[in-house]
């Protein structure tokens, strides 16, 4: 059986079939992008111990360079208070609005939102203290739009509110049954004998 003769590529200890101008496909490749068909990039893994992963920025892999971005002083913080503002689609100018227009207080139970983590008043402060609450049946829960929005509230009176499913009525009736119930457990505990 005849079978027709296939050169191999001109680069040394390359075997494969020529494509075009002597080269096989690689190394024509690297020739036309960098004008050298034995010309290779030089790719190092990630400096991240036991990571065997390609570098893509600064010596590290994309999972560890996030990590450390993540990690750096102020980068969360930074991201998330970013996030925040751009999901309920407010600048922080706006937000400060509505926290100077409720006084700082939770519109829910009147409370004062106290900041969060050590940081002072203002925008950056203020708003690790509170949660945007507004109408889940307008848009989702991460997400909220100046039609539904209600007010700034506590974390824990927001959650509150949503597992209720925003129904005040029920929340009624929640608030009386534990009145009522208060003065029954501490009959209770009166009839307990503790222990010394």
């Amino acid at each position: 059986m005849n079978r027709r003769y296939d050169p191999v590529c001109i680069v040394e200890d390359c075997d494969r079939r020529q494509r075009s101008g002597g080269y096989c496909t690689l190394h024509y490749q690297r020739w036309r992008r960098h004008g050298d068909p034995a010309k290779t990039l030089h790719r190092e893994i990630c400096a991240m111990e036991g990571c065997e992963e390609l570098h893509k920025t600064n010596g590290l892999c994309e999972k560890h360079y996030r990590r450390l971005r993540r990690s750096a002083p102020g980068a969360r913080a930074a991201e998330s208070e970013r996030d925040y503002f751009r999901v309920h689609g407010m600048s922080p100018e706006e937000w400060q609005a509505l926290w100077d227009a409720q006084a700082g207080n939770c519109y829910m139970c009147g409370d004062p939102m106290e900041p969060r983590n050590g940081r002072g008043s203002g925008v950056r402060g203020n708003w690790l203290a509170a949660v945007i609450d507004h109408d889940h049946g307008c848009c989702p829960a991460d997400r909220s739009c100046a039609a539904c929005r209600r007010g700034l509230a506590h974390n824990k009176c927001n959650r509150l509110a949503g597992l209720a499913a925003d129904d005040p009525a029920f929340l009624r009736r929640i608030a009386d049954g534990l009145d009522a119930a208060r003065p029954a457990a501490g009959r209770r505990g009166s009839r307990i004998r503790r222990l010394p």
